[in-house]
């Protein structure tokens, strides 16, 4: 009867892997689960360094969320110069809060803790709701205000 082969030195010791991983922003019309916004922002999440083009991915997010349960003739449009609430959208209030909801939660997952449906959101002038950049720019100037 043979004896079993000993291992050599190198089999026996523990092998430590180190990886970079490098996730990329997926266009909304790919992301099919609210994971996907998780896993597309964490790399901003780990440098804590939150730009516009992540508020604006996050908010198109959201947008294409909202469609995937809402029939053809009342898709939203996803684009970075959408409207959202107004006029020019299928979104009604309820719908607005929905997406405000899922919005607040991505940014949560950037360690961001924001309230859109604020009094200051509701007192403004020109509606932050009404379209996508108005409301990447008040997310952002919201997050440019120091934490109390």
């Amino acid at each position: 009867m043979r004896s079993p082969k000993k291992n050599s030195r190198n089999d026996q010791q523990p092998h430590i892997v180190s990886a970079t991983v490098r996730i990329r922003l997926l266009p909304p019309k790919t992301a099919s689960w609210r994971g996907d916004v998780v896993l597309e922002h964490l790399e901003g999440a780990l440098n804590m360094n939150i730009q516009r083009r992540d508020i604006e991915q996050i908010i198109l997010d959201a947008l294409y969320i909202a469609n995937l349960s809402r029939e053809d003739e009342s898709q939203l449009e996803v684009s970075p110069d959408a409207p959202i609430f107004g006029p020019d959208s299928a979104l009604d209030s309820l719908g607005l809060v929905s997406l405000l909801i899922d919005i607040e939660e991505g940014l949560r997952n950037l360690g961001l803790e924001v309230s859109l449906s604020s009094d200051r959101a509701m007192s403004q002038k020109h509606s932050p709701f009404r379209s996508v950049p108005a409301l990447v720019q008040f997310v952002d100037e919201l997050v440019a205000q120091p934490q109390l």
